[in-house]
């Protein structure tokens, strides 16, 4: 009952009165995600010392990640193998593991990755790709062999006795299929997200895990019918709120074009997860979009908080 008694509060308060990320310590931990748009692969957009600096600080200390999902790496770049992933690991980062396939441009490869803080995360299993393959063939002429590897990995808090799987995703871009039709895109998504469901079944049924998290960047809205296969998994969103094109808040796709602004990543968690702390699911807010987009990203990160200090449901 307590753990369908927080969701409940979740869906119906969305974003408001959400707690600072510094009352995170001892006895919480914060898992979430952020799209880096496109980096190692040139300038996409440019990656200063500073700019590697900015997003170092946007994920250890301003959002103060214990477990975080990087979507759009280009894991094969010297920009990550000798820049970002080093600063990371300076910072107490241990990567979880990274996707195999990046997409279909072999020029702009965009990896999925899982990290952890090693000294308040375990990580139980090593992370690995969830299976299915990186082609769809679907109605018409609805084909697809871009889609990006999910991953999977089961950590468990060092402090406390929270343990939890996390699956990572990047799902299909709004970017029409040519010669398909315009339902194409939400079709990839939604059997992306079939298989994701699917997998969480059979863990549900061939394993003692209950406590499922799903996360990463959907290029879906919130309530988009591609979405209903997690809902039908017992997962239920941790953001809710809306997105102002206006203001920003709620909005974590932050193109300077207010056209395609939206609230498009998202926690997902099965309503076992009663660690979840109530309301404190976030969009990081920015002020110059200009800038952010030209030096940071089009996505900020997002997250939420979760308990370690109560006895584990599972």
């Amino acid at each position: 009952m307590r753990a369908i008694f927080k969701l409940g509060i979740i869906i119906s308060a969305g974003l408001l009165t959400t707690p600072s990320q510094a009352d995170c310590t001892n006895n919480c931990i914060n898992v979430g995600s952020f799209n880096i748009k496109m980096f190692g692969n040139g300038n996409f957009p440019a990656k200063s010392d500073k700019s590697i600096e900015e997003l170092v600080e946007r994920i250890d200390s301003k959002a103060n990640l214990d477990v975080v999902a990087l979507q759009e790496v280009n894991i094969n770049s010297s920009d990550w193998r000798d820049r970002l992933l080093p600063a990371l690991q300076d910072k107490g980062y241990e990567l979880t593991g990274t996707g195999t396939y990046g997409g279909e441009s072999s020029t702009r490869q965009q990896f999925v990755v899982l990290m952890h803080r090693k000294h308040k995360i375990n990580a139980i299993d090593p992370a690995t790709e969830v299976s299915q393959s990186n082609s769809y063939s679907g109605n018409g002429m609805c084909n697809y062999t871009g889609i990006r590897s999910p991953l999977t990995a089961y950590y468990g808090a060092r402090s406390g006795s929270f343990d939890f799987r996390v699956y990572a995703v990047h799902l299909k871009s709004k970017l029409p299929v040519g010669g398909a039709p315009e339902s194409c895109d939400d079709e990839i998504r939604r059997h992306q997200l079939n298989l994701i469901g699917t997998a969480i079944k059979e863990r549900r049924k061939s394993s003692d895990e209950r406590d499922f998290l799903v996360l990463g960047d959907f290029n879906a809205s919130y309530g988009d019918p591609e979405l209903q296969p997690l809902k039908d998994a017992g997962l239920n969103s941790l953001h809710t709120g809306t997105c102002n094109k206006n203001t920003l808040q709620g909005c974590s796709h932050v193109n300077r074009n207010r056209r395609y602004r939206d609230l498009i990543d998202f926690i997902y968690a099965s309503g076992d997860v009663s660690e979840y702390i109530p309301h404190s699911a976030q969009v990081m807010q920015i002020s110059d979009v200009r800038r952010y987009n030209r030096e940071q990203s089009d996505h900020v990160p997002i997250w939420a908080s979760f308990d370690i200090g109560e006895k584990d449901d599972d």
